[in-house]
């Protein structure tokens, strides 16, 4: 049961094997095999007492030993344990190295201490070791969920006075981190910052900036941010696209959307469903009727629109006096098994008795008589399938519980 949980297997039988023949610990790579199987194991006092066992084996412990230990009590949030293990080490004259470093930042990272975190990423630094980007992510997250992002410039000079200036991943990390948390406007100072040395920041962090600013209402910073993306070879995330196009229809910014779905339909962007729904409502609702059936048009030959926007369409082609599109509308999505919208049929009979169009008036009727019909026959189908379906469940019952309690305590007519 318990190796179930174990990873990676290939230490489970040498573990195990450890384990059942004690007089084969006779090396120091059999007492770091026991602390990781016990780490594996979730029996991190048993992982502490191998340290013991260990030095009255007349073995001495070195820092791969330590943090072995190390792992196991970061992993079991024992923090106090481990700040005495470290004194510990330091006690016993064993230098850490960049792993016993970076596990005591994750661990206060992940605990929710940034300053602890920080104040041992200053001393990993300080000690000569660069940090890696899991190490580096970790200490960014604290610092957001801290709310303490002011000393984000604190932690770049850190890594300037300690020579070890950022590079292209540092600063790809931080600003994913950044991003990740929601600290849009930070990482915007950072995309400034790494720009001015000639750095462009990855897809996910346009994404994410691009969304960000189109939640703050900064619909122009997000639109030049799409824009840089597509100059440096990234397409914008349907989500990020959808969320744009919402934000630019609501400031009637119809150019803008054009050009901009022009330049990424050139670049091979392929707009999604959603994106044609809220265009063609979208375009619908700014009074543009031709690039919104232009867009149906497009959108139909896939899959229909939803209810929202086929009402809409309808309502917006027989307001501006189209009434034959707005039938070609009608008997399309009827044609392909869509629901259609009762409202906006109305308004289509209407408009069509207005224009005299009679005939289109008999043969859009006859086409939603045939509907009405359909649907009430389908539902007295489902009604009766239910019934049987009901009516055969519960005989099956009482039939089990004839079976199970004896026939007498059923009437006659219970007897079948």
């Amino acid at each position: 049961l318990v190796l179930e949980l174990w990873e990676p297997r290939e230490l489970v039988l040498p573990f195990l094997h450890v384990v059942d023949n004690p007089s084969l610990l006779n090396s120091p790579e059999k007492f770091t095999l026991l602390i990781q199987g016990y780490g594996l194991a979730r029996m991190p006092d048993m992982a502490m007492s191998t340290l013991t066992r260990m030095t009255a084996s007349g073995f001495h412990p070195d820092v791969t030993h330590f943090n072995a230990l190390l792992f196991v009590l970061v992993h079991e949030n024992r923090l106090p344990t481990m700040r005495e293990l470290f004194k510990h080490m330091l006690d016993r004259g064993i230098i850490p190295n960049a792993s016993t470093y970076a596990l005591r930042v994750r661990a206060y990272a992940a605990s929710g201490q940034f300053e602890e975190a920080h104040k041992a990423f200053r001393q990993m630094l300080k000690a000569g070791f660069r940090t890696d980007l899991k190490t580096f992510g970790y200490l960014i997250d604290s610092m957001c969920n801290a709310k303490r992002t002011r000393l984000l410039y604190v932690i770049l000079v850190d890594l300037h006075e300690h020579r070890c200036s950022p590079d292209v991943s540092i600063y790809h990390e931080l600003l994913e981190g950044l991003c990740r948390n929601d600290c849009v406007k930070d990482a915007e100072k950072v995309v400034k910052l790494i720009r001015e040395r000639g750095i462009n920041p990855s897809s996910f962090v346009c994404n994410v900036l691009a969304k960000g600013q189109c939640r703050e209402g900064k619909i122009q910073c997000a639109l030049t941010q799409v824009h840089d993306m597509i100059k440096h070879g990234f397409l914008p995330n349907p989500d990020v696209f959808d969320l744009l196009l919402i934000n630019l229809f609501k400031h009637g910014r119809i150019g803008n959307i054009c050009k901009l779905l022009s330049k990424l339909v050139d670049r091979g962007f392929v707009p999604p469903i959603s994106s044609y729904n809220i265009l063609i409502y979208g375009m619908c609702k700014c009074e543009e009727i031709d690039k919104a059936f232009e867009s149906w048009g497009i959108v139909v030959r896939f899959c229909l629109p939803s209810v929202k926007v086929y009402r809409a369409l309808i309502e917006g082609l027989c307001k501006s006096g189209r009434v034959a599109e707005a039938k070609l509308v009608f008997q399309t999505t009827i044609g392909k098994g869509g629901t259609g919208d009762d409202a906006a049929h109305d308004v289509l009979i209407l408009r069509l008795k207005q224009a005299g169009r009679l005939n289109d008036v008999r043969e859009c009727q006859g086409i939603l008589d045939v509907r009405r019909q359909r649907k009430t026959h389908d539902d007295e189908d489902l009604g009766r399938s239910f019934l049987e379906i009901t009516t055969d469940h519960g005989h099956r019952e009482k039939k089990v519980d004839a079976e199970n309690y004896g026939s007498e305590d059923f009437s006659d007519d219970e007897k079948f």
